[in-house]
């Protein structure tokens, strides 16, 4: 492999990481405008890494399957799979009206990273 190859999977793994922290903190901030203030008190409406990194799902089992073919193996086909740790809410405490609160904010943070795919697709 070429080090273009290589630096083409660094980007991946980046905007990995970044689309992870996006979409937790989307989670996060959407909770926090309804009234629940769980995840803003522990400091995750922050599109810091630090705050959002799964060790297992979002370092090491993407960097297997970007990093992979470098060391001689493939998993997935090459589809890149990761998660993020989950940003906590507790609909009954504080979110006025909890079940539709709760259907916004599952809803929220795909239609934002849906948002980024199609942002990224036109540039």
């Amino acid at each position: 492999m070429q080090s273009a190859d290589f630096i083409v999977a660094l980007f991946k793994f980046v905007v990995l990481i970044f689309s992870l922290c996006v979409h937790e903190s989307a989670h996060a901030w959407v909770a926090s405008r309804l009234g629940d203030q769980t995840a803003r008190l522990q400091g995750r409406v922050t599109l810091n890494p630090m705050y959002h990194v799964d060790p297992i799902g979002s370092l090491l089992f993407p960097a297997v399957i970007i990093f992979g073919p470098f060391l001689g193996f493939s998993l997935f086909s090459g589809a890149l799979i990761g998660w993020a740790r989950p940003t906590p809410i507790i609909t009954r405490k504080r979110m006025p009206f909890p079940t539709g609160g709760q259907r916004f904010w599952s809803r929220f943070a795909p239609l934002l990273c849906g948002e980024l795919t199609l942002i990224r697709t036109r540039w």
